[in-house]
């Protein structure tokens, strides 16, 4: 009984002990890596403006209120379901699933961007100085997660007004994941 107890002792002390380092890991750690969030949040811009353009400008929804005017009539109208806040918080919930069809690549100056891995219209895409792996897209996910954590409001506000600033105003401006350079050629 008494090596049982010194046993879970020990396992108590050695839980602790690996909880404490990594803690004490993750808060040096901690600082995020800006190129990392720059690709993540570029990547979400790009997926959602495909998507939305890809909708039939045609197709609409009705939005409005539930609530009469005095007249006993419900107020509502029509705006392009593209563009909506429903449509839009439908595919800003699913953009991180997209990640894992992006991998880092790093160019000679030894600058990390993320690109996606295969086109979407099926032609060949050049893929040169290309690292893929799970764990890039991991990172990727859990950067887009948490972009989209701290910004869904501004970036629904934004895409439902079809503003083509999206990158230099979440990911550069609000964000701080992008400097100048990393946005003047997306703009």
């Amino acid at each position: 009984m008494q090596l049982f107890c010194r046993q879970a002792m020990i396992l108590r002390w050695t839980y602790s002990f690996l909880h404490l380092s990594l803690i004490q890991y993750i808060a040096v750690s901690g600082k995020k890596d800006l190129d990392l969030y720059c690709g993540a949040c570029k990547a979400i811009v790009n997926e959602v403006e495909y998507i939305v353009n890809k909708v039939d400008p045609k197709k609409t929804i009705d939005v409005g209120t539930f609530r009469l005017d005095p007249n006993g009539k419900q107020k509502s109208s029509k705006v392009s379901y593209a563009r909506s806040e429903i449509h839009l918080t439908e595919l800003l919930e699913d953009v991180c699933s997209k990640m894992n069809g992006y991998a880092e690549s790093k160019s000679d100056s030894g600058k990390r961007e993320y690109v996606r891995t295969s086109s979407r219209d099926g032609e060949a895409i050049a893929l040169n100085n290309i690292s893929i792996s799970g764990d890039i897209s991991k990172k990727l996910k859990y950067a887009c997660e948490s972009i989209i954590e701290d910004h869904e409001d501004e970036f629904v506000a934004l895409f439902a007004k079809g503003d083509k600033n999206i990158i230099e105003k979440v990911c550069r401006d609000l964000g701080e994941y992008c400097k100048d350079e990393q946005t003047k050629d997306e703009l």
